[in-house]
């Protein structure tokens, strides 16, 4: 996309498009394509949002560092949990 940009302003004998001038556009375009509501990328995606929905609460959210180890801790208690749950699968079967 940038090379075809590139070729038809040097046709038109325009100076070149700088290639952080391309990607700053692309990204506002991106950005207006999710906040905008005439060219809502959600909206033509029929996808709704909750009434409770934050983008502000969300974004808070990231601010949280995010650590594998909690999930060894999940994994363990997941396991023990479903051992049990076979358990009495067995012994309701047998009644």
């Amino acid at each position: 996309m940038y090379d075809d940009i590139q070729e038809e302003r040097k046709s038109r004998n325009q100076e070149p498009l700088a290639k952080t001038t391309f990607h700053r556009g692309i990204n506002q375009k991106i950005l207006s394509m999710f906040f905008s509501e005439t060219d809502n990328w959600f909206k033509a995606k029929k996808i709704t949002f909750p009434e409770n929905y934050s983008l502000e609460t969300n974004r808070e959210s990231l601010k949280t560092i995010f650590t594998f180890s909690d999930l060894k801790h999940m994994e363990v208690r997941y396991r023990s949990y479903s051992s049990k749950i076979d358990q009495s699968q067995t012994i309701f079967f047998y009644i």
